[in-house]
Parts: structure tokens; C-alpha cells; sequence
């Protein structure tokens, strides 16, 4: 099949047509440079069968809820038939009303720990520079050892164009929360 290459606004129907894994482009939009496209030059370079999805759009006229629906359905596509790579892009263009990657590091959170129970893969790399950078790359390391952490963007993607050529985990979603932390009675004896 083909490569894809999907920005928003793109109709999220083009999810039920894609075959083959997805990578997820993961990353701050305002206030630093265009490194999606760039990223998509590097994976279409390494790996020019791998569908790419990136949420910086040109113009987007469908409003907050609808890009964060859209953001919402391609980062699940990546992270249950590819990889979700976050990548931690330096401050290029500071705004004092806006707190700069706030998005992107809650999602890194949240999917760092969806990661480490095995509903996703990972690759995150941080630019020199990027605020926070040193702390992040360290709790990281000690805290999710699953997740490769780079530090460049040619690195990040070369981590998730070789995910990808492996075997994608059985990922199934449970169908709430209280699956998750529901207790499955133990068949064993007590040892205590």
C-alpha cells in the first residue's frame, strides 16, 4: 500500500483505509519550528511505506474539540498499530500568555503510562535546549525503561521506522476503568 501522509484536518474516515503501521508525530505546534515536516522527510526516507500522521495544520476551521477528537483518533490509531514518537522541540518563539508543550507533556505522561502495561509504543526525543529537557530525560530513564529516549530527531525516527517493522503487541483496550484495577481472585494457597 501506499504512504500516507496525514495532517489535520484530514476526514478521519482515512483511518478505516489505512493498512500497515502508523507513526504519530507527537510534538509542540506553537511557539517552535515546522519539525514535523521534517520528520516526515526523515521517516520517508527510512521507511517510504510508513504512514504518517501529524496534527499541524495549515489552517484548521474545525475548531479545538473537533482537532482534539481528530489528535485523539491517530495517536490510538499509532499507538495500537505503530508508534507514537514524541518528540520534545526546543522553543523557537516564546508567548508569555501561553505556557509552552503544556499539551504535549500531559499526553507524554499519559501515554508514558499506557506504555508501561503494554498499550502502546513510545519513542521520545528531546532537542537540546528544550525546556526542561535534562529533567524529563532523566525520570524517563529511571521511570519507563520501555521507552527508547533520543536526542535527536533523526534518532527518534530511525527508533520508530525499526518499531514498527516489528510485531505489533496485541493491544485490547479495556472497556472501562474499573477493568484496570479490578483484582482477579488468586487460585493459589496462601503462603503467609
Amino acid at each position: 500500500m501506499p504512504r500516507h501522509i496525514i495532517t489535520a484536518p484530514a476526514d478521519l474516515d482515512v483511518l478505516t483505509k489505512l493498512e500497515g503501521p502508523l507513526v504519530y508525530l507527537n510534538g509542540p505546534i506553537q511557539g517552535t519550528d515546522d519539525w514535523q515536516a521534517e520528520a516526515i522527510a526523515i521517516l520517508g526516507d527510512l521507511a517510504p511505506d510508513l504512514h504518517v500522521a501529524s496534527a499541524r495544520a495549515r489552517s484548521f476551521a474545525g475548531g479545538p474539540e473537533r482537532h482534539m477528537a481528530w489528535e485523539q483518533a491517530f495517536i490510538e490509531r499509532g499507538a495500537r498499530d505503530g508508534v507514537v514518537l514524541f518528540w520534545c522541540a526546543r522553543e523557537t518563539r516564546h508567548r508569555c500568555d501561553r505556557t509552552y508543550a503544556a499539551q504535549m507533556r500531559f499526553e507524554l505522561g499519559e501515554w508514558a503510562v499506557k506504555s508501561s502495561i503494554g498499550l502502546a509504543r513510545l519513542v521520545v526525543g528531546i532537542e537540546r535546549g528544550f525546556t526542561g529537557g535534562p529533567y524529563l530525560h532523566r525520570r524517563l530513564t529511571l521511570s519507563y525503561s520501555n521507552i527508547p529516549v533520543c536526542r535527536t530527531l533523526r534518532q527518534a525516527c530511525a527508533v520508530a521506522a525499526e518499531l514498527t517493522r516489528h510485531e505489533t503487541p496485541l493491544v485490547i483496550y479495556p472497556r472501562d476503568l474499573s477493568e484496570l484495577f479490578t483484582l482477579q481472585p488468586f487460585g493459589g494457597k496462601n503462603n503467609g
